[in-house]
């Protein structure tokens, strides 16, 4: 048997805006990267709890820019 050795990384996120709307969702994903910030474009997040604005929200997909280690940019998109 051969023991493959990948990194898996559960991330959740939570938005709040000051109206109370709000969002949260979640991802457990595979990353070859072995530092800090991930190695992948894009990650696809389930919705796992919303309201008010992000009610619709079925799913979140989050662009990474990691390109400039002093400035690491994301890019959040909202689906239904």
């Amino acid at each position: 048997m051969t023991i493959l050795n990948y990194n898996l990384l559960n991330e959740t996120f939570n938005i709040l805006l000051q109206s109370g709307d709000l969002i949260s969702a979640t991802s457990l994903y595979v990353d070859s990267g072995s530092g800090f910030a991930t190695t992948k474009q894009y990650e696809y997040f389930q919705v796992c709890s919303k309201s008010g604005v992000f009610e619709q929200c079925q799913y979140v997909k989050i662009l990474y820019n990691n390109s400039n280690p002093n400035l690491y940019k994301r890019v959040v998109q909202f689906f239904n």
